[in-house]
C-alpha cells in the first residue's frame, strides 16, 4: 500500500486522539524530520480543522508537517472485528468528544461538558485489527517509538485491542484515565478506565512506569527494546 511516506522516515509514533489542533503530533514532527506519524481521529469536525491552512496557535500541526502524517477516520477500542458505535460531541471542546457518555448530574446535564451536542456513528477497530491489515507498516518501521492515548474513557480498551503489538513492538505508552467525566456504570470496575487499571494491565505484560519530563498522564516503557529507551516522547 502506497501512502507516499518520505523516504527519510524511519520512526513511526502513533497519535490516539488528535482533537482539532494535533499539539502531540506536531511536537513529535518538529523535533526530528524522520518522524512518521499515524493518527486516529474518529471527529469528523476535529479532523476538518487539522489541516487548515492558517492555525493561530504555534504549536498546532503545520503545513510543512503535513506529508508526514496520516490521520485515519475511525476511533479505536476492542472490538473483536470492526464495528460502528456511537460517538458523543460534547457541548463544549469537541477535543472532549468520546464513544462513552458524559456523567450527567443530578439535573440530567453533564456540568463539566454542556451535555451532549451530537451524536453520531463512527467506524471502530483494534489495535490488533489495524495492524493485521497493515502489516507491512511494521515491517517498514520494525517498532513503534511512542504511542500516545487520549480517548475519553476508551484508552484501557484501546490497549486491550492491541496487547501482543504493544508487547512486542511498542518502546513507550502514555495513557489517561477517565477521571470519572463519562458513564462507565455499565462496564465492571476492573474494566473501566481508571489510571490504576492501566497501571495494572501495563505491569501485567511487562512494561515498567516512568515518571517522564515530558508526560502528564501515566508513562510506560517497554525494557524489550533498551536500545531504543532515549527516544523522543511529548505529551501536552
Amino acid at each position: 500500500m502506497d501512502w507516499n511516506i518520505p523516504s527519510n522516515c524511519n520512526k513511526l509514533y502513533i497519535d490516539v486522539g488528535l482533537s482539532s489542533e494535533a499539539i502531540q503530533s506536531q511536537s513529535w514532527l518538529e523535533q526530528d524530520p524522520n518522524i512518521f506519524v499515524l493518527g486516529f481521529e474518529p471527529s469528523f469536525e476535529a479532523r476538518g480543522k487539522i489541516f487548515m491552512e492558517y492555525r493561530s496557535d504555534h504549536r498546532w500541526l503545520k503545513r510543512e508537517c503535513f506529508p508526514r502524517i496520516r490521520v485515519e477516520e475511525c476511533a479505536l477500542s476492542n472490538p473483536e472485528k470492526e464495528t460502528s458505535m456511537t460517538f458523543y460531541r460534547p457541548g463544549i471542546d469537541v477535543g472532549c468528544s468520546s464513544l462513552l457518555k458524559p456523567r450527567p448530574n443530578s439535573d440530567g446535564v453533564s456540568p463539566q461538558f454542556n451535555g451532549v451536542k451530537e451524536a453520531y456513528q463512527v467506524r471502530v477497530v483494534s489495535l490488533k485489527e489495524y495492524f493485521n491489515k497493515h502489516d507491512w507498516l511494521i515491517e517498514k518501521f520494525k517498532r513503534i517509538e511512542y504511542i500516545k492515548i487520549d480517548a475519553q474513557g476508551s484508552d484501557l480498551n484501546i490497549i486491550k485491542g492491541g496487547l501482543d503489538l504493544i508487547k512486542e513492538k511498542v518502546v513507550w505508552i502514555t495513557a489517561e484515565g477517565d477521571g470519572g467525566y463519562y458513564k462507565e456504570d455499565h462496564i465492571e470496575e476492573k474494566d473501566r478506565c481508571s489510571a490504576d487499571n492501566i497501571r495494572a494491565l501495563m505491569k501485567e505484560i511487562g512494561f515498567i512506569e516512568r515518571d517522564h519530563p515530558n508526560t502528564t498522564d501515566p508513562t510506560f516503557y517497554n525494557p524489550k527494546w533498551v536500545d531504543f529507551e532515549s527516544v523522543f516522547i511529548n505529551q501536552y
